[in-house]
């Protein structure tokens, strides 16, 4: 196969021949075909193939249309008059429909992101208020059993029993939903330094 060299005077002729020569890289690309079988199929040899493909010679109309029936491309996907490549209708179909199926998988595991990011983040928010809530009842259940000893009959008071029995449940409220995070690997053990070994052993930890 003989290629002419490119005239520059001829502008249209230039622009016309950077389409064709970039649509014969990418259909070839596009076939899976490396160069040097495309050499042998085209009947050019190598320095010719890359000229074509580089703009630098015209293009014979006899081997785009070999080119087209060997990449399995339209002749006007190569000049650029329809940018779809695909020549078979059937599998133009297919193609399109596993393009749709690929985006409908992505925006679901679009979706699937945002709600674990807004799963993290309400995590994140309830490590930090247990981190916070659970020593400060810790402390406020010392603190009570600090003046019930000093107080000795601070629960035959009126109201004293209850008020020790609410905070008795709220400081093993709190040491349970420490434990059950630390479990998790959502708070560190050092979480847990305001607790006895029996304390935790008794919520199962270890």
């Amino acid at each position: 196969m003989t290629t002419t060299p490119v005239q520059p005077e001829d502008k249209a002729e230039i622009a016309v021949l950077k389409t064709v020569a970039a649509r014969l890289k990418e259909a070839r690309q596009l076939a899976g075909i490396h160069d040097y079988q495309a050499v042998n199929w085209l009947g050019v040899q190598a320095i010719e193939l890359t000229k074509l493909e580089e703009g630098i010679h015209t293009s014979p109309l006899s081997a785009i249309k070999k080119a087209a029936q060997i990449y399995g491309v339209s002749i006007d996907y190569l000049f650029g008059e329809t940018d779809d490549w695909e020549l078979c209708p059937e599998i133009r179909k297919e193609r399109d429909f596993s393009a749709h199926l690929q985006g409908l998988f992505a925006a679901e595991q679009a979706k699937v992101a945002v709600k674990l990011v807004e799963q993290d983040s309400q995590i994140t928010t309830l490590s930090e208020v247990v981190t916070t809530l659970a020593p400060a009842i810790r402390a406020v259940y010392d603190a009570m059993l600090r003046f019930w000893e000093l107080n000795p009959h601070f629960d035959q008071m009126a109201a004293g029993a209850p008020v020790i029995h609410y905070l008795d449940l709220a400081d093993k409220a709190g040491r349970e939903a420490t434990c059950k995070l630390v479990r998790t690997g959502l708070l560190s053990l050092a979480a847990l330094q305001n607790y006895s070994i029996a304390e935790t052993q008794e919520d199962q930890l270890v």
